[in-house]
Protein backbone atom coordinates (compact mmCIF):
# COMPACT_ATOMS: atom_id res chain seq x y z
CA UNK A 1 0.00 0.00 0.00
CA UNK A 2 0.65 3.86 0.08
CA UNK A 3 2.38 4.45 3.10
CA UNK A 4 2.22 7.89 5.24
CA UNK A 5 4.80 7.70 7.91
CA UNK A 6 5.36 10.59 10.77
CA UNK A 7 8.25 12.45 9.62
CA UNK A 8 7.72 15.68 11.84
CA UNK A 9 4.55 17.56 13.67
CA UNK A 10 2.05 17.53 10.73
CA UNK A 11 4.67 15.91 8.17
CA UNK A 12 4.33 12.92 6.97
CA UNK A 13 6.50 11.11 4.29
CA UNK A 14 4.88 8.67 1.58
CA UNK A 15 6.54 5.52 0.93
CA UNK A 16 5.12 1.73 0.22
CA UNK A 17 4.85 -0.58 2.88
CA UNK A 18 2.22 -2.98 4.12
CA UNK A 19 2.74 -6.55 6.44
CA UNK A 20 3.33 -9.32 3.75
CA UNK A 21 5.43 -6.98 1.56
CA UNK A 22 7.70 -5.72 4.66
CA UNK A 23 8.41 -9.44 5.16
CA UNK A 24 9.79 -9.66 1.41
CA UNK A 25 11.85 -6.77 1.72
CA UNK A 26 13.66 -7.75 4.50
CA UNK A 27 14.09 -11.57 3.57
CA UNK A 28 15.38 -10.30 0.09
CA UNK A 29 17.55 -7.92 1.93
CA UNK A 30 18.59 -10.58 4.36
CA UNK A 31 18.94 -13.51 1.49
CA UNK A 32 20.42 -11.35 -1.12
CA UNK A 33 21.04 -13.72 -3.97
CA UNK A 34 20.33 -16.62 -2.28
CA UNK A 35 16.46 -16.42 -2.70
CA UNK A 36 14.52 -15.34 -5.25
CA UNK A 37 11.69 -13.28 -3.78
CA UNK A 38 8.38 -11.97 -5.87
CA UNK A 39 5.17 -10.74 -4.36
CA UNK A 40 1.58 -11.43 -5.62
CA UNK A 41 -0.69 -8.42 -5.49
CA UNK A 42 -2.48 -6.33 -8.02
CA UNK A 43 -1.88 -2.26 -8.80
CA UNK A 44 -3.87 -0.02 -10.94
CA UNK A 45 -2.19 2.15 -14.10
CA UNK A 46 -2.00 5.39 -11.96
CA UNK A 47 0.92 7.40 -11.25
CA UNK A 48 1.30 5.98 -7.68
CA UNK A 49 1.25 2.05 -8.85
CA UNK A 50 3.90 2.72 -11.15
CA UNK A 51 6.07 4.26 -8.52
CA UNK A 52 5.03 0.77 -6.34
CA UNK A 53 6.19 -1.18 -9.29
CA UNK A 54 9.44 1.11 -9.21
CA UNK A 55 9.98 0.22 -5.06
CA UNK A 56 9.57 -3.09 -5.79
CA UNK A 57 12.10 -3.23 -7.80
CA UNK A 58 14.60 -1.47 -6.28
CA UNK A 59 14.23 -3.81 -3.22
CA UNK A 60 15.24 -6.70 -6.43
CA UNK A 61 11.74 -8.21 -5.57
CA UNK A 62 10.40 -10.80 -8.46
CA UNK A 63 7.20 -8.19 -10.16
CA UNK A 64 6.01 -11.18 -12.20
CA UNK A 65 2.98 -11.79 -10.41
CA UNK A 66 2.42 -8.32 -10.04
CA UNK A 67 -1.27 -7.76 -11.96
CA UNK A 68 -2.48 -4.34 -13.53
CA UNK A 69 -6.20 -3.71 -13.33
CA UNK A 70 -6.89 -0.20 -14.92
CA UNK A 71 -9.77 0.92 -13.11
CA UNK A 72 -8.55 0.45 -9.23
CA UNK A 73 -5.65 2.19 -7.47
CA UNK A 74 -3.11 1.18 -4.50
CA UNK A 75 -4.75 0.99 -1.28
CA UNK A 76 -3.48 3.72 1.12
CA UNK A 77 -2.73 3.87 5.27
CA UNK A 78 -1.84 6.50 7.91
CA UNK A 79 0.45 5.69 10.79
CA UNK A 80 0.41 7.52 13.99
CA UNK A 81 2.44 6.52 16.81
CA UNK A 82 2.22 6.81 20.30
CA UNK A 83 5.00 8.67 22.69
CA UNK A 84 6.41 5.07 23.41
CA UNK A 85 6.59 4.22 19.55
CA UNK A 86 3.54 2.15 19.64
CA UNK A 87 1.37 2.29 16.44
CA UNK A 88 -2.36 2.84 14.78
CA UNK A 89 -3.47 3.05 11.53
CA UNK A 90 -6.18 4.86 9.51
CA UNK A 91 -6.64 3.28 5.99
CA UNK A 92 -8.39 3.73 2.93
CA UNK A 93 -8.50 0.35 0.17
CA UNK A 94 -12.24 0.03 -0.23
CA UNK A 95 -11.28 0.59 -3.95
CA UNK A 96 -7.79 -0.94 -3.62
CA UNK A 97 -6.70 -3.47 -6.81
CA UNK A 98 -5.11 -5.64 -4.11
CA UNK A 99 -8.75 -6.83 -3.34
CA UNK A 100 -9.74 -8.44 -6.78
CA UNK A 101 -5.80 -10.03 -7.37
CA UNK A 102 -7.26 -13.91 -7.25
CA UNK A 103 -9.86 -12.86 -9.37
CA UNK A 104 -7.57 -11.50 -12.03
CA UNK A 105 -5.05 -13.80 -11.15
CA UNK A 106 -6.31 -16.62 -13.71
CA UNK A 107 -5.20 -20.30 -13.98
CA UNK A 108 -2.12 -20.08 -16.33
CA UNK A 109 -0.66 -17.59 -13.56
CA UNK A 110 -1.80 -19.88 -10.93
CA UNK A 111 -0.35 -22.70 -12.26
CA UNK A 112 2.69 -20.85 -12.64
CA UNK A 113 2.95 -19.78 -8.76
CA UNK A 114 2.57 -23.26 -8.15
CA UNK A 115 5.48 -24.50 -10.37
CA UNK A 116 8.08 -21.42 -9.45
CA UNK A 117 7.86 -21.24 -5.83
CA UNK A 118 9.09 -22.97 -2.73
CA UNK A 119 7.30 -21.20 -0.14
CA UNK A 120 4.28 -19.11 -0.35
CA UNK A 121 3.50 -16.86 2.71
CA UNK A 122 0.45 -15.18 3.39
CA UNK A 123 -1.04 -13.60 6.60
CA UNK A 124 -4.67 -12.51 8.31
CA UNK A 125 -4.79 -9.18 6.40
CA UNK A 126 -4.16 -11.25 2.75
CA UNK A 127 -7.34 -12.50 3.91
CA UNK A 128 -9.23 -9.81 5.52
CA UNK A 129 -8.14 -7.66 2.31
CA UNK A 130 -10.01 -10.00 -0.82
CA UNK A 131 -13.61 -10.16 -1.27
CA UNK A 132 -15.19 -13.50 -0.42
CA UNK A 133 -15.24 -15.22 -4.14
CA UNK A 134 -11.21 -13.84 -4.24
CA UNK A 135 -10.73 -15.77 -0.58
CA UNK A 136 -12.48 -19.15 -2.54
CA UNK A 137 -9.23 -18.44 -5.38
CA UNK A 138 -6.94 -18.35 -2.87
CA UNK A 139 -7.77 -21.35 -0.82
CA UNK A 140 -7.78 -23.33 -4.30
CA UNK A 141 -4.30 -22.21 -4.90
CA UNK A 142 -3.56 -23.13 -1.30
CA UNK A 143 -4.73 -26.36 -2.24
CA UNK A 144 -2.57 -26.67 -5.33
CA UNK A 145 0.19 -25.56 -3.68
CA UNK A 146 -0.12 -28.27 -1.29
CA UNK A 147 -0.76 -31.17 -3.32
CA UNK A 148 2.26 -29.99 -4.92
CA UNK A 149 4.24 -30.30 -1.46
CA UNK A 150 5.51 -26.47 -1.26
CA UNK A 151 5.85 -25.04 2.31
CA UNK A 152 3.09 -22.50 3.13
CA UNK A 153 3.42 -20.00 5.60
CA UNK A 154 0.84 -18.11 7.60
CA UNK A 155 0.80 -14.91 9.93
CA UNK A 156 -2.01 -14.01 12.25
CA UNK A 157 -2.32 -10.49 11.52
CA UNK A 158 -5.70 -9.29 12.29
CA UNK A 159 -6.97 -6.21 12.15
CA UNK A 160 -10.57 -6.23 13.39
CA UNK A 161 -11.51 -2.82 10.90
CA UNK A 162 -11.20 -4.88 7.83
CA UNK A 163 -13.72 -7.25 8.92
CA UNK A 164 -17.53 -7.32 8.25
CA UNK A 165 -18.02 -9.47 12.02
CA UNK A 166 -15.64 -11.89 14.28
CA UNK A 167 -17.33 -15.26 12.72
CA UNK A 168 -16.33 -14.50 9.16
CA UNK A 169 -12.61 -14.04 10.63
CA UNK A 170 -12.25 -16.87 12.69
CA UNK A 171 -13.25 -19.40 9.78
CA UNK A 172 -10.88 -18.11 7.52
CA UNK A 173 -8.18 -18.31 10.22
CA UNK A 174 -9.05 -21.69 11.06
CA UNK A 175 -8.95 -22.77 7.65
CA UNK A 176 -5.86 -20.87 6.90
CA UNK A 177 -4.26 -23.21 9.56
CA UNK A 178 -5.31 -25.96 7.79
CA UNK A 179 -3.22 -25.03 4.74
CA UNK A 180 -0.36 -24.17 6.90
CA UNK A 181 3.51 -25.68 7.63
CA UNK A 182 4.47 -22.68 9.44
CA UNK A 183 2.07 -20.34 11.51
CA UNK A 184 3.65 -16.98 13.25
CA UNK A 185 0.85 -16.21 15.79
CA UNK A 186 0.68 -13.55 17.63
CA UNK A 187 -1.06 -13.80 21.24
CA UNK A 188 -2.61 -9.64 20.83
CA UNK A 189 -3.98 -10.62 17.51
CA UNK A 190 -5.74 -13.81 18.93
CA UNK A 191 -6.66 -12.25 22.47
CA UNK A 192 -8.68 -9.66 20.28
CA UNK A 193 -9.81 -12.44 17.78
CA UNK A 194 -10.77 -15.38 19.54
CA UNK A 195 -10.03 -14.31 23.15
CA UNK A 196 -6.59 -16.32 23.22
CA UNK A 197 -4.60 -14.47 26.16
CA UNK A 198 -1.51 -16.86 26.71
CA UNK A 199 1.03 -18.53 24.84
CA UNK A 200 -0.02 -21.57 26.23
CA UNK A 201 -3.58 -21.28 25.64
CA UNK A 202 -2.47 -20.63 22.04
CA UNK A 203 -0.37 -23.39 21.47
CA UNK A 204 -2.98 -26.03 23.26
CA UNK A 205 -6.01 -24.62 20.64
CA UNK A 206 -3.46 -24.57 17.87
CA UNK A 207 -2.66 -28.57 18.38
CA UNK A 208 -5.73 -29.24 16.73
CA UNK A 209 -4.28 -28.36 13.37
CA UNK A 210 -1.46 -30.39 11.69
CA UNK A 211 0.87 -27.42 11.69
CA UNK A 212 4.58 -28.41 11.98
CA UNK A 213 6.07 -24.99 13.03
CA UNK A 214 4.65 -22.55 15.40
CA UNK A 215 6.13 -19.81 16.34
CA UNK A 216 3.79 -17.65 18.64
CA UNK A 217 5.12 -14.10 19.40
CA UNK A 218 4.34 -13.15 22.75
CA UNK A 219 4.28 -9.22 22.60
CA UNK A 220 7.74 -8.02 24.10
CA UNK A 221 7.55 -10.10 26.48
CA UNK A 222 8.85 -13.47 24.76
CA UNK A 223 8.28 -16.17 22.08
CA UNK A 224 7.47 -19.66 22.31
CA UNK A 225 8.77 -21.73 19.98
CA UNK A 226 7.16 -25.27 19.09
CA UNK A 227 8.49 -27.48 16.31
CA UNK A 228 7.86 -31.74 16.60
CA UNK A 229 6.28 -31.40 19.70
CA UNK A 230 8.97 -29.99 21.12
CA UNK A 231 8.32 -26.68 23.26
CA UNK A 232 11.18 -24.16 23.56
CA UNK A 233 10.83 -20.34 25.17
CA UNK A 234 12.96 -17.55 23.47
CA UNK A 235 12.85 -14.66 25.79
CA UNK A 236 12.98 -10.88 24.52
CA UNK A 237 15.43 -7.94 25.34
CA UNK A 238 13.04 -4.91 24.81
CA UNK A 239 14.54 -1.91 23.13
CA UNK A 240 14.74 0.78 25.74
CA UNK A 241 13.37 3.68 23.17
CA UNK A 242 10.86 2.36 20.52
CA UNK A 243 11.13 4.97 17.66
CA UNK A 244 8.04 3.03 15.20
CA UNK A 245 7.08 -0.68 15.79
CA UNK A 246 5.09 -0.74 12.92
CA UNK A 247 6.68 -3.64 10.89
CA UNK A 248 8.19 -5.44 14.14
CA UNK A 249 6.50 -8.81 13.38
CA UNK A 250 7.24 -8.73 9.90
CA UNK A 251 10.90 -8.10 10.34
CA UNK A 252 10.74 -10.88 13.22
CA UNK A 253 9.74 -13.15 10.38
CA UNK A 254 12.15 -12.30 7.67
CA UNK A 255 14.65 -12.75 10.12
CA UNK A 256 13.20 -16.13 11.25
CA UNK A 257 12.52 -17.49 7.73
CA UNK A 258 16.22 -16.47 6.56
CA UNK A 259 17.75 -18.16 9.62
CA UNK A 260 15.70 -21.20 9.07
CA UNK A 261 16.24 -21.08 4.86
CA UNK A 262 20.19 -21.47 6.10
CA UNK A 263 19.70 -24.55 8.14
CA UNK A 264 19.48 -22.99 12.00
CA UNK A 265 17.74 -24.34 14.65
CA UNK A 266 13.88 -23.09 15.39
CA UNK A 267 15.15 -20.81 18.12
CA UNK A 268 18.37 -19.84 16.81
CA UNK A 269 15.87 -18.42 14.16
CA UNK A 270 13.68 -16.73 16.77
CA UNK A 271 16.53 -15.23 18.30
CA UNK A 272 17.81 -13.94 15.09
CA UNK A 273 13.96 -12.71 14.37
CA UNK A 274 14.20 -10.40 17.77
CA UNK A 275 17.69 -9.05 16.42
CA UNK A 276 15.96 -7.57 13.12
CA UNK A 277 13.13 -6.56 14.62
CA UNK A 278 14.54 -4.84 17.43
CA UNK A 279 16.97 -3.32 14.69
CA UNK A 280 13.50 -2.18 13.05
CA UNK A 281 11.79 -0.49 15.43
CA UNK A 282 14.50 1.86 16.17
CA UNK A 283 13.96 3.15 12.85
CA UNK A 284 11.16 5.05 11.32
CA UNK A 285 8.67 3.59 8.65
CA UNK A 286 7.68 0.19 7.86
CA UNK A 287 10.58 0.09 5.38
CA UNK A 288 14.08 1.67 7.12
CA UNK A 289 16.96 2.93 4.79
CA UNK A 290 18.50 0.09 3.15
CA UNK A 291 22.01 1.47 3.49
CA UNK A 292 21.45 1.58 7.18
CA UNK A 293 20.17 -2.21 7.41
CA UNK A 294 22.88 -3.50 5.14
CA UNK A 295 25.13 -1.96 7.96
CA UNK A 296 22.96 -3.66 10.51
CA UNK A 297 23.73 -7.05 8.24
CA UNK A 298 27.30 -6.42 8.08
CA UNK A 299 27.63 -5.71 11.97
CA UNK A 300 25.29 -8.39 13.53
CA UNK A 301 24.64 -10.64 11.29
CA UNK A 302 27.52 -11.17 8.48
CA UNK A 303 28.37 -14.85 9.95
CA UNK A 304 24.93 -16.09 9.18
CA UNK A 305 23.89 -14.26 5.55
Amino acid sequence: MVEFAPHSLGNFKQGFAGDVYNTAVYTKRLLADNADVGILTSIGTDKLSNQMVKAFEEESINTNFVLKIPDKQPGAYLIDISATGERSFVYWRNNAAARSTMTVLGKVKQQSIVMTTDVFYFSGISLAILYKEDREELWLLLTHLKKAGKKIVFDSNYRASLWSDKGEAITAFEKAFTYSDIVFAGVEDLALLMEINTPEALSEYLATFSIDELIIKNGEKNVLCINKHRYQWVDIVPLENVVDSTAAGDSFNAGYLMARNTGLSVTDAANIGCLVARFVIGQRGAIVDRHKFTEFINKELSDIT
